[in-house]
């Protein structure tokens, strides 16, 4: 009995932290992290950028917030992207990504590719005009319901565009208790 216990709670526990976002858990403190990263930067409050224990290839930069009680509960990771005025790239890259969390926890409450009745900007060689004008709003949102066993609220991922030739994806992770943490960590958090 004792070993069928461990095998449960062994395969929850492999489970769980496969779908880390990149090997961040809810709670890590600052010293943990770093620990992992001994360059972590303070950039305000309690947002730090980071390097992930688990990188992935397709983003560039991670930010995380760290409240001064209840560690880490919220990770961000930013993705640029070369592409084209058709913003071939950019949207080939967002669709991987979105593949990939729906492989993790599972499909997505809204995803969304608008643009806003009227624009001008609606011809196929538009797109990236139509993002940098804001006319254009490409957002995947996962709600609570799929998420509270992986101790998350939310995951919301966005595409924006730098100029015509280059994009931008954020992937965002709010863990439980984000707004609580989030209010609180407006003090100065500094470590």
């Amino acid at each position: 009995m004792k070993s069928l216990i461990f095998v449960i709670v062994s395969l929850f526990i492999i489970t769980l932290s496969a779908t880390q976002p990149f090997g961040f858990s809810k709670g890590m403190t600052y010293e943990e992290l770093k620990s992992i990263d001994p360059e972590i930067i303070n950039q305000s409050d309690d947002l730090y950028i980071v390097k992930p224990p688990k990188p992935s290839p397709l983003f560039d930069l991670y930010a995380v917030r760290v409240h001064k009680i209840g560690g880490l509960y919220y990770v961000k990771a930013l993705s640029e992207i070369d592409t084209n005025i058709y913003g071939l790239n950019l949207k080939s890259s967002y669709n991987e990504i979105v593949d990939g969390v729906i492989n993790k926890y599972g499909e997505p409450k809204e995803n969304i590719d608008m643009l806003i009745p009227g624009s001008i900007w609606d011809e196929p060689r538009d797109y990236m005009m139509s993002l940098i004008k804001k006319e254009r709003y490409v957002i995947t949102e996962w709600d609570s319901l799929g998420l509270k066993d992986f101790g998350l609220e939310s995951i919301l991922m966005n595409m924006s565009a730098l100029s015509k030739n280059d994009g931008l994806i954020t992937l965002e992770y709010y863990f439980e208790g984000f707004d609580k943490f989030h209010e609180d960590g407006k003090e100065k958090t500094q470590w």
